[in-house]
């Protein structure tokens, strides 16, 4: 006797690969035969308890439909049933929708429901759609709904160690990437009133620390130097900050060139991309005040990523 216990999944859409799981089936392969609403389809494996198939193309969508399984050998069968689901591209698109005629798994247990309360077609017709979000458009643990501008759209989950951030760039505004790690490398010192040359300012300094003593740091990341910021934080009026030089491994990678002409309160920022190796490269910040009317005192920071 066969008999047909349950169809998994329960709800399936054309393409999918279910399992029709009960007793009675034959163990020889070739005996068992399988339709889905009338259509025949090749088993891809089975067993006494299990046969496993693929849901073939012209299934109807949105209804229960018929699963039949006959034994050639013995000529047993059995028939169940499954709800067939639509394509939630086509219920995104507006191509497809949930008929109001056909109920709900509620509405099936008691028929008379589907004439008296109108509200539970609809309520079973929009926890169909929502399971049609839920269980078709998203395929893999953590993957989220986002827009794409005119419609929900899935986005997949990312690798292990990055993180979900924004990126105009993609259809969604947003992507996973890795962890960009950052640090802020900082110099101060003071250029004396007649002092109008290039010096090094103190790495780790105060803006009142007589420039006179070279500061290095050694890059604590490998990657890059990507941007330069240096604040003329007090000064007298007639002065400026003239000039910016980074010098990388002992060597200028970055010279702002002379004539800045950035006044007391002011500050020069640039972007760059200078390749540093932790531990291994050195990084000096410069800066040249141009002007003898009194001290000026200077902030740098650097960023290295």
């Amino acid at each position: 006797m066969v008999q047909i216990n349950e169809v998994v999944p329960s709800r399936f859409q054309v393409g999918d690969l279910i399992t029709i799981r009960g007793f009675g089936f034959s163990p020889t392969f070739g005996s068992n035969e399988v339709a889905i609403a009338g259509i025949p389809e090749p088993i891809q494996s089975e067993s006494a308890t299990e046969l496993q198939l693929f849901v073939p193309a012209g299934v109807p969508a949105d209804e229960y439909v018929s699963v039949a399984v006959f034994r050639s050998d013995t000529l047993d069968n059995d028939v169940g049933q499954a709800w067939s689901q639509g394509s939630t591209g086509g219920l995104r698109d507006g191509s497809q929708d949930i008929p109001g005629q056909i109920p709900g798994e509620t509405e099936s247990s008691d028929p008379t429901r589907v004439e008296d309360t109108p509200q539970a077609q609809d309520y079973e017709r929009m926890v169909t759609a929502l399971q049609h979000l839920l269980l078709d458009t998203l395929g893999a643990v953590g993957d989220v709904f986002a827009s794409d501008g005119s419609a929900v759209a899935p986005h997949p989950i990312g690798a292990a160690g990055q993180r979900l951030g924004a990126n105009p760039a993609t259809s969604t505004g947003m992507e996973y990437a890795a962890i960009a790690r950052a640090q802020t490398l900082a110099w101060a010192g003071r250029k004396l009133a007649a002092n109008t040359v290039v010096d090094a300012i103190t790495a780790n300094g105060e803006s009142n620390d007589t420039s006179i003593v070279t500061g290095v740091h050694m890059a604590p990341l490998t990657g890059n130097v990507y941007a330069v910021v240096v604040l003329f934080a007090e000064g007298a009026a007639g002065d400026t900050l003239d000039q910016v030089i980074i010098r990388t491994a002992g060597a200028i990678t970055y010279n702002s060139g002379t004539g800045l002409g950035i006044v007391p309160g002011g500050f020069h920022v640039a972007t760059m991309a200078l390749a540093v190796t932790v531990g291994v490269t050195t990084i000096e910040l410069e800066v040249r005040k141009l002007g003898t009317n009194a001290d000026g005192d200077f902030v740098g920071h650097v960023g290295v990523r």
